[in-house]
């Protein structure tokens, strides 16, 4: 997914097999571009001579200026509850807003 992020983007390991990625100045639907992207890079991952299927599901949470002030562990929360979203719906891509969670199934 490295490929997917700009230069300046974080990534980070988290618990089980999921990963952190942390892009600073983002708004929700660059977000969602750039989730969109991994998912893609993710689900379509060649092995040795042939292509193998893979499921993923991909959360996002975003936090822009004049919205109220919101943790580190608040926008995780939020990511982690789109991303059980994804889940549930098959894998794909989630993205929370306040007050919802905009799902796109199996998005590619």
């Amino acid at each position: 997914v490295a490929p997917s992020l700009r230069r300046g983007d974080g990534l980070a390991i988290a618990e089980n097999r999921s990963f952190i990625a942390l892009l600073e100045g983002t708004g929700p639907e660059e977000a969602h571009r750039i989730a969109e992207d991994m998912y893609a890079r993710i689900t379509r991952l060649p092995e040795a001579g042939g292509a193998v299927a893979f499921t993923a599901a991909i959360g996002v949470a975003t936090h822009q200026p004049g919205m109220p002030t919101r943790t580190g562990r608040s926008l995780v929360d939020s990511a982690g509850n789109a991303l059980a979203s994804a889940w549930l719906s098959g894998g794909g891509v989630s993205v929370a807003r306040p007050g919802k969670a905009r799902q796109r199934p199996g998005s590619a």
